[in-house]
């Protein structure tokens, strides 16, 4: 199904090493399952977490893809990680890259594609809550709560408030 593929060390990153994420060279994707999506919602990096759950087949998430980019941008200087969760095909995975490299072209994220199994899963590890629908968005906090969810497309000054309220920002 998948080339071989060796294990990404994220040690030098700004997110924690996540067990279940594996790159390929030269692209921007990491594949994720539901033991590194549960990492990412535990959110040990220690700054609030934007994590948003698209897919190049949803209109509306294409749409929105590079206000969510540039939003990214203006956060980063506030500590804030921009994570992205595909829920394209596995074998999509240059489709969703291409578009990454075009849209997020100055890499204000990290990028993963959904590759653990049924999405039902991805959404106990992060967000029980979520319904499936996307787009969807989240912020968690340090230590992984989340104190903002969105289904649609999001309106930037809304998750500047959100993170604003947050301890430290």
């Amino acid at each position: 199904m998948f080339p071989r593929r060796r294990w990404l060390s994220l040690l030098a990153l700004p997110l924690v090493a996540l067990s279940g994420c594996r790159r390929d060279s030269g692209t921007r994707l990491t594949h994720l399952d539901a033991a590194a999506a549960a990492e990412l919602r535990a959110n040990a990096s220690g700054h609030p977490r934007l994590i948003h759950f698209w897919a190049t087949t949803c209109p509306p998430c294409v749409a929105e893809f590079p206000q969510l980019a540039a939003l990214a941008g203006d956060l980063k200087a506030q500590g804030v990680e921009f994570v992205t969760i595909s829920f394209d095909e596995p074998g999509d995975a240059a489709k969703v890259d291409a578009f990454l490299a075009h849209h997020d072209p100055t890499g204000n994220g990290r990028h993963f594609l959904w590759t653990g199994g049924k999405a039902s899963q991805v959404s106990e590890a992060i967000d029980p809550d979520w319904t499936g629908a996307i787009p969807h968005s989240l912020v968690v906090a340090p230590g992984g709560q989340i104190v903002w969810r969105h289904i649609g497309p999001v309106e930037p000054d809304e998750v500047r408030r959100v993170v604003a309220e947050l301890p430290g920002h």
